[in-house]
């Protein structure tokens, strides 16, 4: 008897079943040991657009300045009892400069000790105990996060010793916190996940062996997924929110799948007269095929998101996709050989205690479907209503990039950030860089330094609020003609002259930086709209045809990162429908089915966009997560979650739409197709979707904002899908369309 693709497989599988559990253990040890040091190779940039103007910029001071590039810090110190400049607070500050100027991670430290008497009061707050100085690093970025959380440890210990409040803050300090923060995190989801997740499989399963199981093939998915990025991010960087996004999606989907397969297979062991062979083959065949083309689905949405040109995004696409992938081996390869080996034994250690229900067609699921599709145009509308409400706030939905406001109260980068807010203003840590660059790489003469100057001036009276910063505005009797003759005397300079020149200047003296600080939030409206007065201040004064003007900084890599996903959005979404549709076309082999699903994964979306946008953006409930809301939402999030919930929302629409379509073949009746489909899918559907939204829901509750807001949204999004969605607006559009849902041009009669 000639075998079919199933039998094939299983055959395959089973010849090779001692290699592939060795392959599999080995993929696991890998996994398990560089897992662990996986944290040491994420990235945390990868926000700039190439080619970009703020990325220009960037570059342009990543050498030859103090306190500025990649690596470079602030240092904000303050004594509670003593004012700056008192012999106490010097000597104080003197040891602790000391001690950080010894580090060997260390390459230069500027404080208020090394400035002239004319730069010394723009470097002390409105307390009077406070300053800030600067501090360059030795290392690059990578290694200044991974070293940065116990650096900052030992310095605060230090400073403590010597009687100061001190913080060292900045970008590389502000990811090494959030890569720090971000594995906390994770441990404290796990902790809430995987015991929520054992008692919902035990429920469901009614026994400790298809409980471990299931388990078992999640964690073997995703610890072998953690071995392969840790092989990737040798090659390319990989974002710190990594681990957290594969974990989160990997114990949803894992489990999800593990489900539908290990509950088939008990099913067919009952029904089947072939024993645990059949039983496996028929599983394949079935919930097999759901695996694989939800996951294929899922895999080809998250590819959909390589089209935007920012390395974050792509490198949590590229976990997401990849831990799919491995969900989908491991429950296609690993799982089927567990299954022939445990046979019967899968029930085995059953639960006492909770009733087995069996399949009827008298259910609650088989009497609710004929109920809802006996007044399909009332429950359309009161469905249509309910998610066009939800969605409504989703208007307001306003981006930015993450910063120290994603960071726990506890971290101690946050606190710097907040001391430095509160005595010298908002925007002190995050200011616009205008960068003045001379295109042929000669030093800038006297022509050049006018321009400078006149620009200064220029932006300084823009807005009286902003404090704008260049050695025309901290050294009150600074000239061009001064500054000039200071760059022609360069190495002659003494050396406290030099440092504070070198804050605005190069070495090479060919690039000049002015640095505005606009007292408002990277993120806002407020800087937005000054770097558009900037940019006519720029063009007002005149630049001569050889000088580069370039503005940078947290502002415009949000805004720029902001735009690349915006006009990415429309193209990437469309390539997803249209991925999708194709997929769910050659499943279904129908023209509506899979047009439906995508009119209703849209609806879905847009009620969570809108009930993220309350809570998070608009902070109605986020005390409930422990969220301080800001009005915004970080700007991966929507676009990841879009792929994500096209994907997730694809696994229940196929695998409830199969089993519809098994009844449909043998009887031609759309409708008790429908009605069984629902009830034989209704349960499992269900605690699939209470598993998923236990997993989403863990990471909501404890992990970074980007990825509480992450997990909330999934959750949501889950919980509409699989009630609304699956057990409303399913059987009432098929009723709706008949027959139609079958047709297909191309079918071969």
């Amino acid at each position: 008897m000639k075998k079919d693709f199933g039998g094939k497989w299983f055959s395959g599988l089973h010849r090779f079943r001692w290699l592939i559990g060795i392959c599999f253990a080995i993929a696991v040890v890998f996994g398990g040991m560089k897992g662990g040091e996986l944290p040491d190779k994420l990235n945390g940039g990868g926000w700039d657009v190439p080619g970009s103007e703020s990325l220009m910029a960037k570059e342009l001071v990543a050498e030859g300045f103090v306190g500025r590039g990649d690596s470079a810090l602030t240092l904000i110190t303050r004594d509670s009892e003593n004012a700056v400049d008192s012999d106490v607070y010097n000597r104080k500050l003197g040891e602790l400069q000391e001690y950080i100027q010894e580090l060997s991670e260390v390459q230069t430290v500027y404080t208020v000790l090394d400035a002239p008497d004319s730069v010394r009061p723009s470097m002390i707050g409105k307390d009077p105990g406070t300053s800030i100085g600067f501090v360059g690093l030795a290392i690059d970025e990578g290694q200044a996060i991974n070293r940065l959380p116990k650096m900052q440890k030992q310095f605060i210990e230090k400073a403590e010793e010597v009687g100061l409040e001190a913080y060292l803050v900045g970008v590389p300090a502000f990811w090494g916190d959030v890569a720090e923060y971000s594995q906390k995190s994770l441990m404290r989801a796990e902790l809430i996940v995987l015991p929520l997740l054992f008692v919902v499989l035990l429920i469901i399963f009614r026994s400790f062996a298809s409980t471990i199981t299931a388990l078992v093939t999640t964690v073997v998915s995703i610890v072998s997924s953690m071995g392969l990025i840790y092989v990737a991010a040798h090659y390319f960087d990989v974002s710190v929110f990594v681990t957290n996004a594969v974990v989160m999606l990997g114990l949803g989907v894992g489990i999800d799948y593990s489900l539908i397969m290990i509950h088939r297979f008990k099913l067919e062991l009952v029904k089947s007269e072939g024993g645990k062979k059949q039983a496996i083959i028929h599983t394949l065949k079935t919930s097999g095929h759901t695996v694989l083309f939800s996951g294929i689905t899922i895999i080809a949405a998250m590819s959909a998101l390589f089209i935007v040109d920012l390395a974050a995004i792509r490198s949590i696409a590229f976990g997401a996709a990849l831990v799919v992938f491995m969900a989908i081996l491991t429950n296609l390869v690993l799982l089927p050989v567990i299954l022939y080996m445990l046979g019967d034994r899968i029930h085995a250690w059953k639960v006492p205690f909770i009733r087995e229900t069996k399949e009827n067609l008298d259910s609650k699921w088989y009497r609710w479907t004929h109920f809802v599709m006996k007044r399909p145009f009332l429950f359309l509308a009161v469905s249509l209503l309910l998610l066009i409400v939800l969605a409504l706030p989703a208007k307001g939905l306003e981006t930015f990039t993450p910063d120290s406001r994603i960071l726990p109260a506890e971290s101690t980068v946050k606190q710097g950030v907040d001391l430095v807010e509160e005595t010298f203003g908002i925007g002190t840590t995050s200011p616009l860089s205008i960068v003045i660059h001379s295109e042929a790489g000669q030093t800038l003469d006297q022509q050049d330094l006018e321009y400078t100057a006149r620009l200064t001036k220029e932006i300084q009276e823009l807005d009286g609020s902003m404090r704008v910063l260049s050695p025309f505005s901290i050294e009150p009797e600074m000239n061009v003609a001064a500054l000039h003759s200071m760059l022609d005397k360069w190495e002659e300079l003494p050396a406290e002259i030099k440092l504070i020149l070198n804050r605005f200047i190069n070495e090479e003296r060919n690039t000049f930086v002015i640095d505005v600080d606009t007292q408002s939030y990277a993120a806002s409206d407020v800087s937005m709209e000054r770097v558009r007065t900037i940019k006519e201040a720029i063009s007002h004064a005149t630049p001569a045809d050889h000088l580069q003007v370039f503005i940078g900084g947290q502002t415009m890599e949000g805004h720029e990162a902001n735009e690349e996903i915006d006009k990415n959005l429309l193209p990437m979404l469309g390539i997803m429908l249209a991925i999708v549709y194709v997929i769910l076309l050659m499943t279904f082999r129908s023209i509506w089915l899979p047009l439906k699903a995508i009119l209703m994964n849209l609806l879905s979306i847009g009620a969570t966009f809108g009930i993220l946008v309350f809570v998070i953006g608009e902070g109605h409930g986020a005390a409930l997560f422990s969220i301080e809301a800001n009005g915004y939402i970080q700007n991966f999030v929507p676009i990841l979650m879009l792929a994500l919930l096209f994907g997730l929302s694809t696994d229940y629409e196929v695998f409830l739409l199969n089993r519809i379509k098994e009844e449909y073949k043998k009887t031609k009746n759309n409708d008790e197709s429908v009605a069984v489909g629902l009830n034989a899918t209704g349960p499992l559907i269900s605690g699939a979707a209470l598993l998923m939204i236990a997993v989403f829901s863990g990471f909501a509750l404890s992990g970074m904002l980007p990825i509480q807001t992450l997990g909330l949204g999934m959750a949501v999004a889950i919980l509409i899908d699989a009630t609304i969605i699956r057990f409303i607006l399913v059987p009432v559009s098929m009723k709706l369309l008949g027959n139609l849902n079958w047709w297909f041009p191309f079918r071969s009669k």
